[in-house]
């Protein structure tokens, strides 16, 4: 075989290489893209949490996997192609973890926002349970300011312990109430 010829097989190889992986690539973000858009509309927040952390290590997974088929093909591919294919799979990577942690916000602020709904019903409640007229302004602030003081005592550990803290602040304000009736 004569120079010219070889020089094109190896150019052909590189060049079907190159499609191979894309295709790939092309495969992986779409797949990926469509779980997290599915985390989205799942209705079980606990659960699409859960999801929503697996998926973050199947992307990551997957990317290594794809760097892993990118340097195998390192003598294969000529260097322009190989260092473009390079800055396409760290593109989707950065596009598929930010689109999760976009995601993953969402649910988040979702999350926050039944509990904070389950403590503002929570608290009609307790209203109810005062053992003296109050205004309906006084109760919300009274309410408000025990909802701030159980957010910044349990944020950190997650919205189910500001729930509980809140309960338990709620019952000590109660309680506080009834001791001075």
């Amino acid at each position: 075989m004569n120079t010219k010829n070889r020089i094109s097989r190896q150019a052909y190889n590189s060049q079907q290489a190159y499609n191979d992986l894309d295709n790939k690539l092309t495969i992986a973000t779409t797949n990926a893209t469509k779980m997290i858009d599915d985390l989205l509309v799942n209705t079980d927040l606990t659960q699409a949490l859960q999801l929503a952390d697996d998926y973050k290590h199947s992307i990551t997974h997957v990317i290594n996997a794809l760097r892993d088929d990118l340097a195998a093909l390192d003598d294969v591919l000529t260097k322009v192609k190989y260092t473009e294919m390079q800055a396409k799979i760290s593109k989707a990577s950065s596009d598929l973890h930010s689109a999760l942690h976009k995601a993953q916000r969402t649910l988040n602020n979702r999350h926050e926002q039944t509990i904070k709904d389950d403590v503002y019903a929570n608290s009609q409640l307790a209203t109810a349970k005062l053992p003296f007229q109050v205004d309906n302004n006084a109760k919300r602030r009274a309410f408000d300011a025990i909802y701030d003081q159980a957010y910044a005592d349990a944020h950190a550990y997650g919205f189910d312990e500001v729930r509980t803290r809140y309960d338990e602040l709620e019952d000590m304000f109660i309680n506080a109430m009834e001791a001075l009736s």
